[in-house]
């Protein structure tokens, strides 16, 4: 599944991080979630180094647009 897959308000998505571990993304509608809310990420992506765009990447969830990898 990808962003193709999702209606344009809509994106691609892990919704909790129980999904994110078994790798099983869905179309979750963007700029919808209150502040503190839970999502999933995929390890791969938090490789890489942490910057803003990749704050707002994951953000796209979030009603603010900005988004927060916890360390485990």
């Amino acid at each position: 599944m990808s962003d193709y897959d999702c209606e344009l308000t809509h994106y691609c998505w892990y919704k909790t991080p129980e999904k994110a571990k078994e790798d099983k993304k869905e179309c979750l509608k963007m700029y919808s979630q209150e502040l503190g809310t839970e999502f999933g990420y995929s390890k791969s992506d938090a490789v890489y180094k942490y910057n803003m765009y990749e704050n707002i990447d994951h953000g796209k969830f979030c009603k603010s647009g900005v988004g927060l990898i916890q360390k485990e």
